[in-house]
């Protein structure tokens, strides 16, 4: 099991990995957020296997329970949902283990999603904050004697220093004090806050909206960031960003290495500031041109099928980049995108949905695809505004064989639903 927990390629910007659980007392040193990301990640990759049939049920309803509850947001139907499967849960437990095996905790979870209905989602009341604020005082230094004073002492301090940064008026302070300045919180320490902002609300509204929706000129709740370099691209790249400019805009565009003499087409330039991270909201996206963040590269965005339905891909992104295109009025557009190889599905609807139960795929938080990429095309050119979140990927074992062409495709993003 621990062998199989190894093969996921885990984010560092997503909190800490839960540690090793087959050794010594397993999981009683596991905290709340360790257990969540368990259970929503690694549960169902490294378990499946191992279950018969009515423990991969059990399994798959509080997984799905799991994930519906962790929700920022909240529909009824979720929560009907959310509650059906938990207490299906309780009864084939109770069918194949018997009733000795319902715990207090096992009946108090059908409490769970009333709870929801009269306080909110559960991140407005759980414990959480509480843990991570624990944590962070204890990472203050102190002499272990007069703890509490010290503590105080150091977030008066802090205090002081957040009112110096947000109302200084002297150049030559500002800049001294952007030194010293706490960095931007990432991951899970940050995803409330930005999570409850207008601006990555909208940015999550256009996202799950079609293709076409953004241009890459739009604003979003981030920056691109290092390493960074102006470069120009290759010629097959510009080909795909002339074929991407024609597909968006009313003009006609043209590689700058096929102009031969005047002509009004619009003239597409090579020039790009190239970036290897960005940063949307609380998360950080990679790229493998930034070799650090690369199991930060993998995300996941819609298309458009040829009947018409909208179908979720997971891709690898190459890197990210600004480029500016000079309209006939003599103004100009910058926009913001990614380059990306994307995978390439596996052919039987079955194997997909591999692990999913009472034929429902959306009892099923993983799917099956291959290791291979499709060819590059104009759709390897996508706005920024397109990603819809991350995902984990590691290697997928059917039965006892060992297939290495498959791969378990794991979301991150609680919005986004195979």
């Amino acid at each position: 099991m621990q062998e199989r927990a190894d093969l996921i390629k885990f984010p560092s910007d997503l909190g800490r990995r839960p540690v090793r659980i087959a050794t010594g007392d397993g999981f009683s040193n596991f905290t709340a957020d360790m257990w969540k990301t368990f259970v929503l990640i690694f549960a169902i990759p490294i378990t499946w296997n191992l279950l018969g049939e009515i423990d991969r049920k059990i399994l798959a309803y509080f997984v799905r329970s799991c994930k519906i509850l962790t929700n920022r947001e909240l529909q009824k139907s979720d929560l009907n949902e959310a509650f059906t499967k938990l207490l299906e849960m309780n009864k084939l437990i109770e069918k194949k283990y018997g009733q000795k095996k319902i715990s207090p905790n096992l009946h108090l979870c059908l409490h769970i999603c009333e709870c929801a209905l009269d306080y909110g989602p559960l991140s407005s009341f759980w414990c959480f904050s509480f843990e991570r604020m624990n944590g962070i005082l204890g990472s203050y230094k102190n002499s272990k004697r007069n703890i509490e004073p010290e503590l105080l002492k150091i977030m008066v301090e802090s205090s002081f220093l957040n009112y110096y940064l947000t109302n200084c008026d002297s150049n030559i302070l500002n800049t001294t004090l952007d030194i010293i300045k706490p960095r931007k919180s990432a991951g899970s320490l940050a995803a409330l806050d930005d999570f409850t902002s207008d601006e990555y609300q909208n940015f999550l509204r256009l996202s799950l909206i079609e293709n076409e929706s953004a241009y890459g000129t739009e604003r979003f709740p981030g920056l691109l960031m290092k390493p960074r370099q102006e470069t120009c691209l290759p010629n097959r790249v510009l080909d795909l960003l002339v074929e991407f400019y024609n597909s968006l805009y009313e003009e006609h565009f043209v590689p700058i290495y096929s102009i031969t003499g005047p002509n009004n087409d619009i003239v597409v330039i090579s020039k790009i500031i190239q970036y290897g991270r960005i940063r949307i909201g609380a998360d950080i996206f990679g790229s493998i041109q930034a070799a650090r963040h690369e199991k930060s590269s993998y995300i996941l965005a819609r298309f458009e099928q040829e009947d018409g339905t909208i179908d979720t891909y997971p891709g690898q992104v190459q890197f990210y980049f600004e480029h500016t295109i000079y309209l006939k009025n003599s103004s100009s557009l910058t926009h913001s995108l990614a380059l990306v190889k994307w995978y390439r599905p596996v052919q039987d609807h079955r194997t997909r949905y591999f692990c999913q139960v009472d034929d429902d795929i959306k009892s099923c938080n993983i799917e099956l695809w291959t290791n291979g990429f499709y060819d590059m095309s104009r759709d390897s050119i996508i706005p920024v505004h397109h990603i819809l979140g991350k995902f984990i990927k590691c290697d997928f074992n059917i039965g006892t064989r060992k297939i290495k062409e498959y791969m378990a495709v794991i979301p991150l993003n609680k919005k986004i639903s195979f």
